[in-house]
């Protein structure tokens, strides 16, 4: 009514010379614009009844014949249109299979060599990916949780770090930690960024094997101090000169789609990353040490359910595996350094003013000397795990705007595409994201 209101022709009796045509079209509006609880939004099929959105049927034929078409054609040069369309539409597949992303990397590769050559072969490794988005787009054919598009708070927080000697982490909810110091065969291959980038794949490994039953309404934040490594949590372009590197984003993002796992990742400074310093780099120290140290250093940061625990061998194996796709080195492994806590603990422990001595690098145990008061620490929590709230807060101290979940769900106004709008609460306040249902 208002669209007809705002744009009525004129009325032609009246000396109207060229009378328009209605600006609403009441046969489109009657078949497209009642209410509908299954209704076509932008290419896709969104089901309010069921929950989900969906390819629809005629674009899951296409899509996908297109696919098949590529993967005949096995040696026979492909044009750079076909692979510029068959890109816009996985782009587009994207956006509702975030994961996805991970994926596109060798054929915009394939797309840029196409377009300078006028056509192209795809390689294996671009034909295997091809295979792969087939089961993506069968999935989003099947219908995926509109829970899984829209930004929601975290219910679980993993914090990890890593240095050249090893890696480690923990969960903020479940207590659980971990710690893996490379084996020397191991050590110089991987650069700092991409130690960081596995740790935060072990990190979710971790936590979603060894922690509590994962559920459709938990989200896990990955938390780390590494700007690279998170963004390639979020999505990657590598090709096969990383293989590393390719190799974790492909097996991240097939275990999180195989798990229905949604996942942000935030970066982080590394001195508010004590705890998980600790456990990346201090292992001359037992795991009963380090526990204490973290217990008597960094109490507000790790619930009372705080343990470490020994990495399953699954995971072990796994490690070695994608650091043995990079060459080894010739060059001499640096000393490892102990953490920021570690070394002051052990300075401050060697100090006669102190008035409190321990061997905290020792491999010695002395009951006497643990049995000695430990110096005063802030409060702990009172309770076993980290409340919903809690965790909302840990996620946005102390600087919520790096708390960046995918793009894909920021709030826009109505013409613009590079601003975003957060959302307010009942008390005005400002929220940039949409709390858990």
């Amino acid at each position: 009514m208002a669209l007809h209101i705002v744009g009525r022709p004129n009325d032609a009796s009246n000396g109207e010379s060229f009378p328009r045509d209605e600006l609403l079209s009441l046969s489109k509006f009657l078949a497209e614009a009642k209410p509908s609880q299954r209704k076509i939004v932008l290419g896709w099929l969104v089901d309010t009844r069921a929950f989900v959105v969906k390819l629809p049927e005629e674009k899951r034929h296409s899509w996908l014949k297109q696919i098949y078409d590529l993967l005949r054609s096995g040696r026979r040069p492909v044009q750079a249109k076909d692979l510029a369309t068959l890109l816009g539409r996985l782009n587009n597949a994207s956006y509702v299979i975030p994961y996805a992303r991970h994926f596109t990397g060798r054929q915009y590769k394939a797309r840029t060599r196409a377009e300078a050559k006028g056509s192209i072969i795809l390689s294996g490794p671009q034909l295997d990916d091809l295979v792969l988005w087939k089961r993506f787009l069968l999935h989003a054919a099947e219908g995926i949780s509109i829970n899984r598009l829209v930004c929601r708070w975290p219910t679980r927080i993993v914090r990890v770090d890593a240095c050249p000697q090893g890696m480690g982490g923990y969960g903020l909810q479940s207590g659980i930690a971990w710690r893996f110091q490379l084996p020397e065969p191991l050590l110089g291959r991987a650069t700092l960024n991409a130690l960081e980038f596995l740790a935060a794949f072990v990190g979710v490994l971790v936590e979603c094997s060894c922690g509590a039953e994962w559920t459709d309404a938990d989200v896990i934040l990955s938390q780390g101090d590494s700007v690279s490594a998170a963004k390639w949590l979020a999505s990657s372009s590598f090709d096969d000169n990383c293989p590393m590197h390719l190799a974790i984003a492909r097996s991240f993002a097939d275990f999180c789609l195989s798990k229905g796992i949604d996942h942000y990742t935030q970066w982080f400074p590394g001195k508010e990353n004590a705890v998980a310093d600790i456990l990346s780099r201090d292992f001359a120290l037992s795991d009963d040490k380090v526990t204490k140290l973290i217990r008597r250093h960094c109490s507000p940061l790790v619930p009372q359910s705080f343990r470490i625990i020994p990495l399953p061998g699954t995971i072990i194996s796994r490690i070695g595996e994608l650091l043995q796709r990079l060459p080894s080195t010739t060059v001499l492994p640096t000393q490892p350094t102990p953490s920021a806590i570690a070394a002051g603990a052990a300075t401050s422990a060697s100090s006669d003013e102190s008035g409190y001595d321990s061997t905290l690098f020792s491999d010695d145990s002395d009951d006497e000397r643990d049995s000695k008061p430990l110096p005063a620490s802030p409060p702990r929590l009172e309770k076993d795990d980290w409340t919903p709230k809690e965790l909302q807060r840990i996620a946005l101290e102390p600087r919520p705007e790096l708390f960046v979940p995918p793009s894909t769900v920021w709030l826009r106004p109505i013409g613009l595409t590079n601003l975003r709008v957060p959302s307010t609460t009942d008390t005005d306040e400002s929220n940039q994201f949409w709390p858990s249902s």
